[in-house]
């Protein structure tokens, strides 16, 4: 296995891992996000939020969100387990971006990083994929997730390695 370029991932929220238009929080985070954030951290990748919303509203909708996950579960020792794997400290940093093409200048910067080594994943190619992808970022364009599309993308799929 090759070493990991990868020094942090830079996610939107809305439309990416929340439902872009579930105002009553029926869908979950989408799939595989839990397994995503494990393997970001064996990695030792910091995985940030890069979202054009408000952040109070950003933490406060994954925070939701993530708590509906953990009720879900019967079992109380795997309701505590899903609730250490989904939660915000897994993030180490929300930024909030502006409306358009988002500059990601900020993230790299923040973290000292070569842009190669930011890996941005997003549902919309002109705020997310673009203004990454100028600034020579890696990039994932995921379907946009909504109560009825998108369901079907998987986080636990990205492959880290390349």
């Amino acid at each position: 296995m090759s070493a990991c370029p990868i020094e942090v991932v830079a996610l939107d929220i809305y439309g990416t891992v929340l439902a872009f238009d579930d105002h009553d929080y029926s869908c979950p985070p989408r799939k595989g996000l839990a397994d995503f954030l494990d393997n970001c951290d064996r990695r030792r990748i910091k995985v940030v939020t890069s979202s054009d919303g408000f952040t109070p509203n950003v933490k406060n909708d994954l925070l939701i969100a993530f708590k509906l996950v953990t009720k879900r579960i019967i079992d109380p020792e795997e309701q505590e387990k899903m609730r250490k794997r989904l939660c915000l400290e897994r993030f180490d940093g929300f930024f909030q971006m502006d409306q358009g093409s988002k500059d990601f200048s900020v993230i790299i910067g923040h973290y000292d990083i070569a842009p190669g080594q930011l890996l941005v994943i997003g549902d919309n190619f002109y705020k997310d994929i673009c203004g990454a992808a100028k600034l020579g970022a890696m990039t994932i364009q995921c379907p946009m997730y909504g109560i009825d599309q998108g369901r079907e993308w998987d986080f636990a799929m990205v492959d880290l390695d390349n």
